[in-house]
């Protein structure tokens, strides 16, 4: 597992760019005492290191 500290350095240094992300499914709602929990499958487009990812 990547630490979040890692992901959002990547993010603010351009290494890791999302251009799009685009939900593939049913999306998923569970309230849970005073927070609501929204889950769903995605598919991103962006670049790493300037290389192309789609996923």
């Amino acid at each position: 597992m990547t630490p979040k500290s890692d992901i959002i350095g990547w993010i603010a240094s351009g290494r890791l760019r999302h251009d799009r992300m685009t939900s593939v499914g049913p999306e998923h709602v569970v309230h849970a005492g005073d927070t609501i929990v929204l889950t769903a499958r995605k598919t991103s487009v962006g670049t790493w290191d300037g290389s192309v990812h789609r996923r």
